[in-house]
């Protein structure tokens, strides 16, 4: 079983899973900057979360949505349930309607009067949002991290590294040449 850190070296070691999670920060940048925009009717979003913050929340959620799609493909054998794609996509717009919100915020006042909260609830959580917003960020970031974390262990558990690539473990249902169907 390799480590985490050897697992993640033979992952990016080649050309392409670099490609592919440049493009997933590109468009999970468009998709923070869209949201705030959006949630700033418009205007351009002057955000008062730090920058490395949400740099950091769109590389953590770039990155944990990649290795969610590559542990789908080394798992044709070893069917698992993955939630690193649901959790990278909503940690970036949780993140975005947090760093979006500002004096008046549109979207997440929208959400939480259809959730069925008062005028009073809805102003006392913006004015919470609006002043523990670096915590929160900071909070996604770590949790996209240790899901990372978690995701490493589980996906090196059941893989080996041949000759620097990655090849999947078969399940004992694939060495008996049965299939499981769902």
């Amino acid at each position: 079983m390799p480590s985490r850190i050897s697992f993640l070296k033979a992952v990016y070691s080649k050309p392409m899973p670099i490609i592919v999670t440049a493009i997933f920060i590109v468009m999970y940048y468009v998709l923070f900057q869209s949201i705030t925009s959006i949630s700033n009717q418009g205007l351009a979003p002057i955000l008062t979360t730090p920058s490395y913050l949400i740099y950091s929340l769109v590389l953590t959620s770039a990155v944990l949505l990649f290795l969610s799609a590559y542990s789908l493909k080394i798992s044709l054998y070893n069917i698992r349930s993955n939630l690193g794609s649901g959790i990278s996509v909503g940690s970036t717009v949780i993140g975005a309607l947090i760093a979006g919100c500002e004096c008046q915020a549109p979207i997440l006042s929208i959400i939480m009067y259809n959730l069925g909260l008062n005028s009073i609830s809805v102003s006392t959580l913006l004015s919470f949002v609006g002043e523990y917003e670096t915590i929160i960020i900071f909070v996604l970031v770590l949790s996209n991290i240790l899901y990372i974390y978690y995701n490493l262990g589980k996906m090196s558990s059941n893989c080996m590294i041949k000759n620097g690539n990655v090849v999947a473990k078969k399940s004992s249902l694939a060495k008996a040449g049965k299939k499981k169907w769902f």
